[in-house]
């Protein structure tokens, strides 16, 4: 049985009407999931890690629990932001401590060593996490179709894991060397076919969406 990662829970609803299309008669469908799906659950829930955090940072600051919520959630969505890239607020407070220098490098490690160390306090309590997906006995092969972007903590999950991987590139069989193993574009054409006329430049989101409009 297949597991076919898409994008987005669009691309996966397109994929399936496609199929239905394709297959009139019917068929036994892939199992279709986003790259988020993939990634080893957490060991709590969002509101013990939400709580966890809302603690430490109550303590620590000496302030209400209540009025620590607020900074927890902040915390919580650097966190998510980076778990995306295979990081937490330890390993990137270890990473700025390699890469800062300069005028404002102590403080800025500082900061982040607190913020390591907020983590590792709120963590504690908690069993690790899951070190591998969990896939359904079921599925024999994972397809990647034109996945060009996905979370890149996902490219160390199927690292690990001993299923096939099938990895599907919209582009010519000669320019296979311009890609990694997983899809991802290693080397750039020398010269994009664009000419001057072809490239705008807009100074907000509603006057591209006008310019965009107007081609139709």
């Amino acid at each position: 049985h297949l597991l076919v990662v898409v994008p987005t829970a669009q691309a996966g609803r397109r994929l399936r009407l496609a199929l239905a299309k394709r297959f009139p008669s019917g068929l036994v469908p892939p199992l279709v999931r986003m790259p988020a799906h993939l990634l080893p659950e957490k060991p709590y829930s969002a509101v013990e890690e939400l709580a966890a955090f809302a603690a430490v940072l109550a303590k620590r600051r000496g302030v209400e629990f209540a009025a620590a919520l607020e900074l927890a959630t902040t915390l919580i969505g650097l966190r998510r932001i980076l778990g995306e890239n295979a990081l937490d607020l330890r390993s990137a407070a270890a990473k700025i401590r390699e890469a800062l220098e300069g005028d404002y490098a102590e403080a800025e490690i500082a900061r982040w060593t607190e913020l390591a160390a907020i983590e590792t306090e709120a963590l504690a309590k908690f069993p690790p996490g899951g070190a591998s997906a969990a896939l359904p006995d079921s599925v024999e092969e994972i397809v990647l179709p034109g996945l060009l972007s996905p979370l890149p903590a996902l490219y160390g999950v199927l690292e690990t894991l001993a299923t096939p991987v099938t990895v599907m590139i919209h582009a010519a069989p000669e320019e296979a060397d311009r890609f990694d193993r997983w899809g991802r574009p290693v080397k750039l054409p020398e010269a994009l076919p664009l000419a001057k006329h072809d490239v705008g430049v807009y100074g907000t989101p509603a006057g591209e969406a006008d310019a965009i409009a107007q081609i139709f």
